[in-house]
């Protein structure tokens, strides 16, 4: 982007910047500037990520005799009754992002 403009600026420190030369008060000088952008520099950044995870990071079955003891000391601590199953696992979700 190339653009040409003034700026505006009074005695007092006040600026401001106008796309073409305007009128001044008495206090008022312009300062004609030339802009040079490149193209690229309004272009929003398109953010990208890489995940991934390491196989040795997924967890490892525990043994069913684990699962039984916790069971054990969690009915012991909450005086609940609890009753633990073992059913086939199955791929259902799928659309989970």
């Amino acid at each position: 982007m190339k653009t040409t403009g003034y700026l505006n600026v009074n005695s007092r420190g006040t600026a401001r910047f106008t796309k073409n030369r305007v009128g001044l008060d008495w206090n008022e000088i312009a300062i004609k500037v030339n802009i040079d952008i490149p193209d690229e520099f309004f272009e929003r950044p398109v953010l990208e990520a890489k995940i991934e995870v390491d196989k040795e990071l997924i967890p490892k079955p525990q043994p069913f005799d684990l699962i039984l003891k916790s069971k054990d000391l969690i009915e012991e601590s909450t005086g609940a009754k609890i009753n633990f199953s073992v059913v086939p696992y199955e791929e259902d979700n799928k659309n989970v992002e």
